[in-house]
This record gives structure tokens, C-alpha cells and sequence, in this order.
């Protein structure tokens, strides 16, 4: 572990190694990485007190959040010699053909969290805490050391947030409020090292919704492909006839932002393959798959 000068916190097991090391890695002066320990009074220490790009995760003191923005904190992971084992904590088909099409070595295996349980302040803090906790619900599943991917995507319009829906009529609802206007994804993601770090970061794209008739969103609707996705659309299948335009990251609609997730890996692991994969990965690739 790295840090740029001082300890993050309060807790004992893992502030004293931090100051055993200064360092900073200049490609990513935003970028604030959650640190963690193996005891399990340590990560409610760190959930309690993680900043990303100089904002609060969780409710802390106004000291505590300007000593953070003052210093910088930087805390990073070095590479490994040797390969961690990494884990995509989803049953998403499309977040795992992503993978495959990036050429990243993983396994497969679901993370059941209740994202409707979650309580916060904003869409981006909710999806960096879903992230964040389907990311640990593996901690027992796993093997120390093992690099588990979590992400979570959700649609927001308005501070509203669009889940899945609970049947096609709900399904005909959504659409019917996005018809027309322009809403945000925001897909939360988290790199966590089992029994060490979590880093945690969000990514959000804006996506224009074209002018829907009702019998469009009925038609829709009734193929089905609505039902599984949030927002009640999958830009990457017929629901891509729906959308006007997209402003930002396309894959991070389609539920995994990749140079997001790229820039966050490649400080477990070397990510030059996954470098030169991603060149070749377009929307039309992607759909084409």
C-alpha cells in the first residue's frame, strides 16, 4: 500500500503500514482508493470514511473531509508478480461478454446484495455503495488476494432512480416518463482486493430518450427485453431503437464502463493485452457479438 502523506484514519491495524510508505501515482491525481484491512472492524472504519475525488461516500465530519481535500490522500495498490485470480461478481451476459471480448482472465460468480435496502444520498452515492457492497459480499467466497469486480448500473431522471421493473406494466411506465427527455446512467464500480482495498469510482453518461408513442412502448415491451434492465431498456438490443442520442460512455449504458474498469485494474495488474483489446471494441463489435 501507498500514501500520500498521512493515515487515513483512525484504525490501528493498517494506519501504522501506511506510513511506512510515501508515494504517488501522477496518471490519476483524482483518483481515491478506499483502504481496507482484514479485520472486520477495520472495513467499517473504511466504509465509513472513503472519498473519491475529494467528495464524501458516507456522512463524516467536515474535518475529517477537508484534512482529506487538503492532503490529497493518494492510496494505491502496486502490481503483483503474480496474477491474481479475478472475479466478475455478476450474473449480467452482458457485462460478462465485455469481459471476454477485453480478453481479461476471470471467473463468473454473483453477488447477492438487496439493492433496495440501500439508503442514500444521491444515484451516485447509491450506485457506489451497491458497487461497493456486492464487491464484498464474495469475502467468504473467494480467496484472499482474489480481485473481485462489482459494478452496479442504475438510470436517473430527475434524481429519480429507474430499477428494473417489477412487470411489464411497470416496464411501460418507465418508458413513458423517458420518452422524450434526457436522462443519466450511472454505473458504480468497485476493484476490490479480498482482504485488502477496495477502490471505488462512478461513471455517467447521458442518454436522450427519442419522442415514444404508446403503442412504440407497448410493442417494445412485449419482446420482453425490457424486463431484466434497468431503466426498462437495453441500448445494445432493440432498445437501441429507442435512443436519440448518447453522451459519454456507451458501454457504461450497457452496464460496465471499460476504461473506467481498465484504469482501475491495471493497478493489481498488467492490463497491456487488455490495452490493445480495447482498441478493437466498438458499439458495432459489441452488438455484433
Amino acid at each position: 500500500m501507498f500514501l500520500k502523506r498521512g493515515k487515513v484514519g483512525g484504525c490501528g491495524c493498517v494506519g501504522a503500514n501506511y506510513n511506512r510508505h510515501a508515494g504517488h501515482d501522477s496518471r490519476h491525481p483524482d483518483h481515491i482508493i478506499v483502504c481496507g484491512a482484514s479485520c472486520g472492524k477495520s472495513i467499517g472504519f473504511v466504509y465509513r470514511t472513503l472519498f473519491i475525488s475529494g467528495r464524501a461516500f458516507e456522512k463524516t465530519t467536515r474535518s475529517h473531509q477537508s484534512r482529506v481535500e487538503r492532503h490529497n490522500y493518494h492510496i494505491r495498490c502496486p502490481v503483483s508478480d503474480v496474477t491474481p485470480v479475478i472475479v466478475l461478481a455478476s450474473a449480467s451476459p452482458r457485462r460478462r461478454r465485455l469481459f471476454q471480448l477485453l480478453e481479461i482472465p476471470h471467473q463468473v460468480q454473483a453477488a447477492d446484495v438487496d439493492e433496495r435496502a440501500i439508503v442514500a444520498s444521491s444515484p451516485r452515492e447509491f450506485a457506489l455503495k451497491a458497487a461497493f457492497l456486492k464487491a464484498g459480499a464474495l469475502d467468504d467466497q473467494v480467496p484472499e488476494g482474489s480481485i473481485v469486480v462489482a459494478a452496479d448500473t442504475i438510470v436517473v431522471s430527475c434524481d429519480k432512480i429507474y430499477f428494473k421493473p417489477d412487470n411489464p406494466a411497470d416496464a411501460v411506465r418507465m418508458l413513458g416518463e423517458l420518452s422524450g427527455r434526457t436522462h443519466q446512467v450511472i454505473t458504480g464500480i468497485a476493484v476490490r482486493e479480498v482482504g485488502k482495498s477496495t477502490q471505488l469510482d462512478a461513471v455517467a453518461t447521458d442518454v436522450r430518450i427519442k419522442t415514444l408513442t404508446t403503442a412504440e412502448i407497448n410493442d417494445y415491451v412485449a419482446t420482453g427485453e425490457p424486463l431484466d434492465k434497468a431503466g426498462s431498456y437495453g441500448i445494445q438490443g432493440l432498445g437501441g431503437r429507442l435512443v436519440e442520442q448518447v453522451i459519454g460512455d456507451y458501454f457504461n449504458v450497457v452496464g460496465l464502463p471499460v476504461d473506467k474498469l481498465l484504469e482501475m485494474l491495471e493497478l493489481h495488474v498488467d492490463m497491456t493485452a487488455q490495452r490493445a483489446a480495447r482498441r478493437h471494441l466498438t458499439p458495432e463489435t459489441f452488438n455484433n457479438s
